[in-house]
């Protein structure tokens, strides 16, 4: 799993999946197969392995994902450097709406956690535990949502304890 925002708001994303595709390698979003893309959130695994030596896969797949971390990284410099005011309001808005928000949808909560995940890489916001976010990623949608209530939410009820999840984590 990465995590390319980055690469997303530069309008850079579709070069590095279509290379990483020519590379053999499968880009799915965070549920696998046929899954839309949310958080900017990617799943990469390779394709080819039929003959290859276990380490010579690693380290091929090794080589390449390091590429594309520094590609992010890049990104990331040359958004910040670019507009560094207008990235600081979106991860602080960001962080705004998780700590207050009353109903809250998946996808925006995504698209939070996924300016927050940001910020904190950028060193804009205070430090947050990376597995904690990943937790949150999994926890905010409906059949977690759902256990934790005991209950089938409504669309209002899901929103509602989406919201208090999130302000729960973020008001410590």
């Amino acid at each position: 799993m990465l995590h390319l925002p980055g690469l997303v708001l530069v309008g850079e994303i579709e070069k590095v999946l279509n290379a990483l595709r020519q590379l053999q390698f499968s880009v799915r979003g965070l549920f696998g197969e046929g899954s839309a893309v949310r958080g900017a959130l990617f799943q990469i695994s390779n394709l080819i392995t039929l003959g290859r030596d276990e380490a010579e896969i690693a380290d091929d797949f090794r080589a390449h994902v390091g590429k594309i971390i520094t590609y992010e990284r890049s990104a990331r410099d040359q958004l910040y450097g670019r507009d560094h005011l207008g990235i600081e309001d979106m991860v602080h808005r960001s962080w705004a709406i998780l700590a207050n928000s009353r109903v809250i949808t998946a996808q925006e909560a995504f698209d939070c956690l996924s300016n927050v995940r940001l910020g904190v890489g950028l060193g804009l916001l205070p430090a947050v535990d990376p597995g904690r976010l990943n937790q949150l990623t999994v926890e905010h949608q409906t059949a977690h949502l759902e256990i934790e209530a005991g209950r089938s939410l409504s669309g209002r009820d899901k929103g509602a304890c989406r919201a208090a999840l999130m302000r729960e984590f973020f008001a410590a």
